[in-house]
Formats: structure tokens, C-alpha cells, sequence
């Protein structure tokens, strides 16, 4: 999962992501104050902002890597090793990018 704000700048107005984890908005609040500033990397503005303008996005899919891990797994077991493997460790990354989605359910609650 990856935080993100807006840049304030009309000009700009892309993603800042922020090189911090947290589960809720509460739990960053704790981490970095509820109100603070951040400089643009893309512009350059600073602009101030409070843990309400955060919001999360999933990160990477998971299912081809668990695939791919599973299927090299799956090698040892010959073609059928390969395939269950693969579809195993595709399972495995399904499962994960569902628990990827909810985090960020979680996080983006309650916000508008």
C-alpha cells in the first residue's frame, strides 16, 4: 500500500507519494503530526496539508510473482509440479492483493 497526496499547486497537481506505512489515518497522524508540509518534487512548491489529504493505493499485483515463485517451485515436480505450483503461488497472489485492496479500504474510510 502507498500514501499519497495531491500537490496543491493548479499547475502541477500530481501524486507526492509519502515514504511512510501506516495502517490509518490515526496511526500516521501519531507518526508524522496531523497537520504538516511538504515540498513538491515535481514542482517544487511546498504546500501545507493535514493526515485527512492522504489517501492510499494499492501497490503492485501480486499474483504474477506468486506464480512465477510458484511454478519454479513447481519445477521439481516435473510439468504437473509446474503447473500446480504456478497456480498455487497465483492463489497465493490473489490472496494477498484482496488483503492489499482492504488495507486501503481501511485507510481511505471515512474521507470524501
Amino acid at each position: 500500500m502507498r500514501l499519497f497526496i495531491q500537490c496543491c499547486n493548479n499547475n502541477c497537481g500530481r501524486r507526492i507519494y509519502l515514504n511512510i506505512v501506516a495502517p490509518t489515518r490515526d496511526n500516521l497522524a501519531r507518526r508524522i503530526g496531523h497537520d504538516f508540509e511538504i515540498r513538491c518534487p515535481h514542482c517544487r512548491n511546498y504546500s501545507a496539508h493535514t493526515v485527512n489529504d492522504v489517501f492510499a493505493e494499492a501497490g503492485d499485483s501480486s499474483v504474477l510473482g506468486g506464480a512465477i515463485v510458484g511454478g519454479l517451485i513447481g519445477l521439481i515436480g516435473g510439468p504437473l509440479g509446474v503447473l500446480a505450483g504456478g497456480a498455487l503461488g497465483g492463489a497465493v497472489g490473489a490472496n494477498a492483493d484482496e488483503q492489499e485492496r482492504s488495507r486501503v479500504r481501511i485507510f481511505n474510510k471515512g474521507v470524501d
